[in-house]
């Protein structure tokens, strides 16, 4: 599973802030422009402005009526109401084991962010075998319940394939554990 840190850091990059040249770059490589293009088939031929990427980040993730990225915001109908504190505590620890500290990125984001639990399970699976396990236990208790239906709402929502891509990726990394882990 450790081959799959990659995908998370892209994932927590593209869930907690806005799409710079830099990333869109990396994004138009071959080493990613494939798998892109299998998740949002067109992204190879979209060429995406900057300024678009950034109104469509503020429209799917900040502004009501997109695709809220937290766990909190997505939780099943006779869910406990003491679940967003259950997922913050079990978070908060996770940081510490993985000695992510609560500034920059990872202190402006709600314990229950998406792109946080991304990164979380990205530093996790590059870590020992402990660490490892965390990043597995992240993935499959406070991401994958509630990731595939909030990658749904971003695909549906998208304009860009970049977006599209990113909403895919969480669906094919969480909707089947058994394709998951292939």
């Amino acid at each position: 599973m450790k081959e799959l840190a990659p995908l998370y850091e892209l994932l927590a990059r593209l869930l907690t802030s806005e799409v710079d040249a830099a990333l869109l770059t990396a994004l138009k490589a071959p080493e990613a422009s494939v798998l892109l293009e299998r998740l949002a088939p067109g992204f190879l031929e979209e060429e995406p402005d900057l300024d678009e990427l950034a109104g469509e980040f503020a429209a799917l993730f900040l502004i009501p009526g997109g695709a809220p990225p937290f766990a909190s915001a997505w939780a099943p109908e006779g869910a406990p109401e003491e679940l967003p504190e259950r997922i913050a505590t079990f978070v908060h620890k996770a940081m510490e084991v993985l000695s992510v500290e609560q500034s920059g990125s990872a202190g402006r984001l709600s314990l229950d962010h998406a792109g946080l639990l991304c990164a979380l399970v990205a530093r996790g699976l590059e870590g020992d075998a402990y660490q490892q396990d965390l990043a597995k236990h992240v993935r499959e208790e406070a991401l994958a319940p509630w990731a595939p239906r909030f990658g749904e709402a971003v695909e549906a929502k998208a304009s860009s394939k970049v977006y599209q891509a990113a909403g895919a990726l969480l669906v094919s990394l969480h909707g089947d554990p058994a394709q998951a882990e292939t």
